[in-house]
C-alpha cells in the first residue's frame, strides 16, 4: 500500500478543517474585547489612574462621583470617562500635572465631566482617531484651559473660564492647537481672561485648525492664528474685553474667518495671511471705540454682506505694504468705514457698498 498517497489525501482533506479552525481561533483573538464597567468614588478614596493600571488594554466606561484629586493619563484609548453632572463630578490636578492627559489614544470619550487645577484642564497629545470632548467645565487651571498637541478632537458644549490663574508672563488660552492639530468646537462658551497678561479664547500654531460653531468666544484678545494656521468662526459671538482691543490677530500665511457672526472689535493680519468676513456686523456696545481693522504686509481681506449698526468697520480699514482687498455686495448690502490704502495697496469696493473709501480705487 502507498502510505505516502493516502497521508497526502488525508491531508488535503484535512486542510480545510484545520484552516478554518485557525481562521476562528485568530478571529478570537483579535475580536474586539467586552467593555468592563467601573464606578470610581472619589469621595470614598478611589481613584481613576488605579483603575485604568488595573485594566491596561482593556475596554472601559468609567463613571467617576465627586471630585477625584488627581492628574489622570489615558493611554491607547478604548476607553469612556464620564461623570453624571460636571457641577458636582470631575478631576482637581495634581501640583504641576494637568488635570486629564489624553496621549497616544484612540477611541476616547470624556464628558460631563469638570477639570480644574491642573496647569491645563486637559492636554490631547498625539491623538487623532476618535477623540470626543463634550459637557466639560474647564476652570480654575494655572495656564490654560484644553490644549491639543499633533492631535485631532470633536468638541461640544464645552465651557472654559478663569483660566490662566497662575501666570505671570504668558497668554492664557481657552483651547488651543498647535503642531498640526485640527478641532471644531461647537456650542462652546469661552471666557479667557488673564489679570496679568493677554487672555486668548482660541489659539491656533504650527499648521493646527480651529473651527468654531454656535459658540460665544470673550477674551483679551479671541482668536490668534500664526504660522500656516486656521482660526474659522460660523454663527458665533466674537467679544473683546480688553479696552480697544482687537478680535483676532494672523500672522505668517495664517488665515481668520468669520461667516454669519457678531464681533465688538477690529482684526489684524500680516505677513501673507487672509481675513475672510461673510456676513458678519461689527456691534460694539454703545458709547466703545470701534475697533480698526488692519492688513499688512502682502496680506488679503474679502469682504461681502456686511451690514449692523453701527456700521462694519465703523473704525478705519487699512490696507499696508502690498496688500490686497475686495468689498463687495453680494446677497445683502454691505456698509464699511473710512478705508484707506498704503504703501502700494489696493482694495475693489463695489458700486452700492455705504460708506466711503479713502485713496482706495473702487469699482464703477
Amino acid at each position: 500500500m502507498n502510505t505516502g498517497i493516502i497521508n497526502g489525501k488525508l491531508a488535503r482533506i484535512a486542510c480545510p478543517a484545520a484552516v478554518a479552525a485557525a481562521l476562528a481561533l485568530s478571529g478570537s483573538l483579535h475580536a474586539k474585547s467586552k467593555t468592563i464597567f467601573l464606578t470610581v468614588d472619589c469621595d470614598s478614596g478611589d481613584s481613576i489612574t488605579k483603575q485604568l493600571e488595573k485594566y491596561p488594554g482593556e475596554s472601559l466606561d468609567i463613571t467617576v462621583k465627586g471630585i477625584c484629586n488627581e492628574s489622570v493619563e489615558i493611554r491607547g484609548g478604548d476607553v469612556v470617562l464620564h461623570g453624571n453632572d460636571r457641577k458636582t463630578d470631575g478631576i482637581a490636578g495634581a501640583a504641576k500635572g494637568d488635570a486629564l492627559v489624553i496621549r497616544d489614544a484612540a477611541d476616547v470619550d470624556v464628558r460631563e465631566l469638570q477639570l480644574s487645577n491642573g496647569v491645563s484642564g486637559l492636554r490631547v497629545v498625539r491623538s487623532r482617531e476618535n477623540i470626543s470632548l463634550s459637557n466639560l467645565l474647564v476652570f480654575g487651571n494655572a495656564a490654560n484651559g484644553i490644549l491639543l498637541d499633533d492631535s485631532t478632537a470633536t468638541v461640544t458644549g464645552v465651557d472654559i473660564a478663569e483660566n490662566g490663574l497662575g501666570l505671570s508672563t504668558e497668554a492664557a488660552i481657552g483651547i488651543g492647537a498647535l503642531n498640526g492639530s485640527d478641532a471644531t468646537c461647537t456650542e462652546c462658551n469661552i471666557f479667557a481672561t488673564n489679570p496679568s497678561e493677554t487672555g486668548i479664547a482660541g489659539e491656533a500654531v504650527r499648521g493646527s485648525r480651529l473651527v468654531f460653531v454656535a459658540s460665544d468666544l470673550n477674551g483679551d484678545l479671541v482668536w490668534r492664528a500664526t504660522d500656516h494656521s486656521t482660526v474659522i468662526a460660523n454663527e458665533s459671538m466674537l467679544e473683546s474685553t480688553a479696552l480697544n482691543g482687537n478680535v483676532a490677530f494672523a500672522n505668517n500665511y495664517s488665515r481668520i474667518g468669520a461667516f454669519s457672526s457678531t464681533m465688538n472689535s477690529g482684526i489684524t493680519v500680516s505677513n501673507n495671511s487672509t481675513l475672510e468676513l461673510f456676513g458678519v456686523t461689527q456691534d460694539a456696545p454703545p458709547g466703545a471705540v470701534q475697533g480698526n481693522f488692519n492688513v499688512r504686509r502682502d496680506s488679503w481681506l474679502y469682504a461681502r454682506d456686511l451690514g449692523g449698526v453701527p456700521t462694519l468697520l465703523d473704525g478705519i480699514v487699512t490696507l499696508d505694504e502690498f496688500s490686497r482687498g475686495r468689498i463687495r455686495n453680494f446677497g445683502a448690502p454691505s456698509s464699511v468705514g473710512p478705508v484707506i490704502c498704503l504703501n502700494g495697496s489696493d482694495v475693489i469696493i463695489d458700486a452700492g457698498v455705504v460708506g466711503s473709501g479713502m485713496g482706495c480705487p473702487s469699482a464703477p
